[in-house]
């Protein structure tokens, strides 16, 4: 029986969450063993009841210090608490491996994860890369932020050996600027349950007195909302479509008062997080993605699973090797973003702007995964 062990701070919603949950509900069903290590007790996902869950310890009661070591101290906050929680990976996994046996693979996932288990040594531990680093590390206003965010992720990514990219953006960002040597990085893509995005789509209608476009996303800067609405407003859809922004975050009462000042609010609605976003996406005209940048851009192939076109910002990284380049506009650019916008709703013909949505189905992907 081949022994799969996951690592990741929490299951709280999200895209790099929902491909740990694919993968990991996946090898189940194959009658593997799959254990899940969090460093949180949060799990706002559905997981077949034979998954080990393992919690690496109680830190509510530490969240204040936490949170303002973090804030003082950025990413070098990770470097200095990877020496506590490698050493606490490093005995549950020695503890499933004097009980259970064997481990196959140990995957470590997110931009987190893999600084905190920087000390943790494996010759089965796979490195797991879901962001844009580049964009991520740069992004604070803080100088000394953005430079020891630099040098932590550059001393952790050379001490790995086995990495994977879920695009090739995103390995072409750790040789060009983090100087991880090519041969340890291989390049798969995020794993997609199509059938169960299939029938999740079936459980509610969605009824509104006008068609509509949406967007999914957590309403954070990066994802870029407010050229969403410009470009809404720009295209002058909204006499035959309304906007539905499906999402939640610390943007939102910003955007929610710019809809005000562009007299939208009664073609722009925000429908806040949901568990289940696919009758939304299924049941839109179309699916725009505006982000600034992104690691992949999960929900262009769960917009082409359900037969919903889709256009996108050529943002780095990810969508312009999911998305035909007629789909795709630079990002920033109000005006050209509107003019894809009307011209994609007056053009619809089938098309979803994918190339080939199969080669994302989990069986394909999670196989290729073994294979590492």
């Amino acid at each position: 029986m081949k022994r799969i062990v996951f690592y990741r701070p929490s299951l709280f919603c999200g895209g790099a969450e929902r491909v740990i949950v694919n993968k990991a509900n996946f090898y189940s069903s194959l009658g593997y063993d799959v254990h899940i290590i969090l460093k949180k007790n949060i799990i706002e996902f559905e997981l077949n009841k034979n998954i080990n869950i393992h919690v690496l310890f109680d830190i509510e009661r530490l969240s204040y210090i936490r949170s303002f070591l973090e804030r003082i101290l950025g990413y070098l906050y990770y470097l200095i608490s990877s020496i506590l929680i490698s050493y606490k990976l490093k005995l549950i996994v020695r503890k499933i491996e004097e009980n259970q046996g064997v481990i196959d693979c140990i995957f470590i996932h997110s931009n987190k994860a893999f600084m905190e288990a920087m000390n943790f040594n494996h010759e089965k531990k796979i490195v797991i890369c879901h962001s844009n680093k580049s964009a991520l590390y740069n992004s604070s206003e803080y100088r000394y932020k953005r430079f020891i965010a630099n040098k932590v992720a550059q001393i952790t990514l050379k001490k790995e050996k086995k990495i994977v990219c879920v695009s090739n953006g995103i390995k072409d960002d750790l040789i060009s600027n983090f100087n991880v040597d090519e041969s340890f990085i291989s390049v798969i893509y995020n794993p997609f349950d199509l059938e169960d995005i299939k029938e999740k789509s079936l459980a509610f209608p969605v009824t509104l007195n006008k068609p509509y476009i949406v967007h999914v996303g957590r309403l954070s800067k990066e994802k870029r909302h407010e050229d969403l609405i410009d470009i809404f407003h720009l295209s002058q859809i909204k006499n035959t479509h309304k906007l539905l922004v499906i999402g939640d975050g610390i943007e939102r009462n910003f955007l929610e008062n710019h809809v005000k000042k562009l007299g939208l609010n009664n073609n722009i609605i925000f429908i806040g997080r949901v568990d289940n976003p696919y009758p939304y996406i299924k049941s839109a005209d179309l699916l725009i993605l505006s982000s600034e940048y992104e690691g992949f851009g999960n929900v262009l192939v769960e917009a082409s699973a359900l037969n919903t076109p889709a256009i996108s910002s050529d943002c780095n990284y990810g969508p312009k090797e999911i998305i035909k380049n007629e789909y795709l506009y630079p990002v920033y650019d109000i005006k050209e973003g509107a003019r894809l916008l009307h011209k994609t709703l007056n053009n619809i013909n089938g098309s979803t702007g994918i190339y080939d949505v199969s080669v994302y189905s989990t069986k394909q992907i999670c196989g290729e995964y073994l294979k590492i």
